[in-house]
């Protein structure tokens, strides 16, 4: 059996979800993307997040923009890349799987 067979058993699904809401409603602890998105903590803070997916969108006729869906292994959000940061995804040092540090990010 593979990895997906062995960690999406019914009882393992069942599992993660009971934990989950222990941890988010009994005990108050929820994961960063839900505290940034409900203004509970500023966008800006150090966390590690994992990239989900690469996008490339068209702006212009030259220029392109790198965007990602991250997680932090609950919620996702798409992020828009800065120059330098679109280079790294073009250099294959940013890559889907990849966790990157963030520190002082700021919503649009």
């Amino acid at each position: 059996a593979n990895k997906g067979q062995l960690y999406s058993t019914k009882e393992n699904i069942k599992y993660q979800l009971e934990l989950r809401y222990w941890k988010e409603c009994l005990c108050g602890k929820r994961p960063p993307l839900r505290r940034i998105l409900e203004h509970d903590d500023p966008a800006s803070r150090p966390m590690v997040l994992c990239v989900e997916e690469i996008s490339e969108e068209e702006v212009g006729r030259d220029s392109k923009i790198q965007g990602i869906v991250v997680t932090d292994g609950w919620y996702s959000l798409t992020a828009k890349l800065d120059n330098p940061l679109s280079s790294f995804v073009r250099d294959g040092k940013i890559f889907v799987g990849c966790k990157l540090k963030v520190v002082g990010a700021t919503l649009y």
